[in-house]
């Protein structure tokens, strides 16, 4: 799919850059393949996280795309996102702003899934998703089952979260009320 958009999701490079690194090379690969699309580095700082650390994952993004020899007029950064669900809500006005809806979204092998759930319930049936992903190191099989059921139960917690606030796909205003009632900081 020839994408508008590239949309790499950040993710807590406290454990070290290797997977944001690797994110990123992803995305740029994407890019290649798509003709005026844009580069969307999403990630604030993750959500788990009480205290600031004082970087924003998608500015880290942006400084080793550019040190890869990257054109900076390629990229668009969101830095407001701590989570998945954020990722998708503060990217829609990014893309909304391109003139097609065909997007690629990169992120891990085993976070597409959830990444692909958030994604259709925030943006709705009018956009071409494609989801893509980086080679990654070696897991064992349970790292992997723990790592799925994770995510298995997260995408129920929202569910839930989302029935109890009576929220429905494509609400995107309260979608955002939401969000901003977890995380007060965010404008």
């Amino acid at each position: 799919m020839e994408a508008t958009a590239i949309i790499v999701l950040g993710v807590n490079p406290t454990n070290g850059l290797e997977e944001l690194h690797s994110r990123v090379a992803q995305g740029i690969k994407e890019f290649k393949k798509s003709k005026n699309a844009k580069l969307i580095l999403s990630g604030g700082y993750y959500r788990r996280i009480e205290k600031d650390p004082g970087f924003r994952e998608a500015e880290l993004m942006k400084e080793y795309a550019i040190s890869k020899g990257f054109f900076e007029n390629n990229i668009l950064i969101e830095t407001q996102s701590r989570d998945t669900l954020g990722n998708a809500y503060f990217t829609k006005p990014l893309v909304d702003s391109l003139p097609a809806r065909k997007v690629i979204v990169v992120s891990s092998k085993f976070h597409c899934r959830k990444a692909k759930y958030f994604f259709a319930f925030v943006y709705g049936k009018d956009y071409a998703f494609k989801f893509s992903y980086p080679k990654e190191k070696r897991f064992t099989k349970e790292e992997l089952d723990k790592m799925k059921e994770a995510e298995r139960k997260s995408i129920e917690e929202f569910d839930n979260v989302m029935k109890e606030n009576n929220i429905n796909p494509r609400e995107y205003e309260k979608i955002g009320a939401l969000i901003k009632k977890f995380y007060p900081n965010i404008k």
